[in-house]
């Protein structure tokens, strides 16, 4: 029940052009929350306002994280289980 509603507040959202009553709606939902829903949606808006880790890194370092996801989708990394077969007491608790 809970999700329907959930899916129909969705919906009915991305229907409204009117910023303004998108707005309202927001303030709406929020009134009527409750406290956990409430929570999610401030560390929600907290979490958007904080700068996106990766824009923090150092421009090199995201070039070398992008050449090693480039060589990955290429095939030229090593599979997770190959690497434990060869070291074994990397894995180990």
């Amino acid at each position: 029940m809970r999700q329907q509603k959930l899916n129909l507040a969705l919906y009915n959202f991305v229907t409204i052009n009117n910023i303004e009553e998108i707005r309202k709606q927001v303030k709406k939902y929020i009134d009527e929350a409750d406290n956990t829903t409430v929570k999610m949606i401030h560390a929600m808006l907290e979490t958007q306002q904080q700068s996106d880790w990766w824009d923090d890194l150092p421009e090199n370092v995201q070039e070398e994280i992008d050449s090693a996801i480039e060589d990955l989708d290429q095939g030229k990394g090593v599979p997770h289980k190959k690497m434990k077969e060869m070291y074994p007491q990397w894995f180990k608790k």
